[in-house]
């Protein structure tokens, strides 16, 4: 019979250099791995705040031609460009909803970014007011 040969204090400094170099690759990985994924939520983040920015930017642009519509009531103007994006507006009146003095009005705007996808529809934004009629 024989015994398990006991290893010699060389033998084992080599063991445990091997096993702190495994030890040090793992957390390495596990590091870039975390910075990795922490990267791609940073990207993605960016992307969402762009999105997000242009329709802002959208949302200011629609309102603001449908305040104008409101102010300058009947004279209206139907579509232009404000910096990156184009506007329409579509104004409509309800005859059955008339009174001698009053209209309804109803209005809805369209805004897109220029150069942008034929899918991509844009915002449409819709207001209605009553406005004072000139009179007869």
């Amino acid at each position: 019979m024989s015994w398990p040969s006991i290893p010699s204090p060389a033998s084992s400094t080599r063991y445990q250099r091997a096993i702190v170099l495994v030890e040090v690759l793992v957390g390495a990985a596990i590091i870039a791995t975390v910075a990795g994924l922490f990267l791609m939520v940073l990207v993605d983040s960016a992307a969402n705040i762009a999105r997000s920015r242009d329709r802002t930017e959208e949302l200011m642009i629609a309102s603001e031609t449908l305040r104008g519509a409101q102010a300058s009531w009947p004279s209206v103007h139907q579509a232009g460009e404000t910096g990156a994006y184009r506007w329409s507006l579509n104004c409509e009146d309800a005859p059955k909803l008339q009174s001698k003095r009053l209209a309804l009005i109803a209005c809805e705007s369209a805004v897109t970014r220029q150069g942008a996808p034929p899918n991509d529809a844009g915002l449409k934004l819709r207001a209605a007011w009553f406005a004072t009629l000139p009179p007869p």
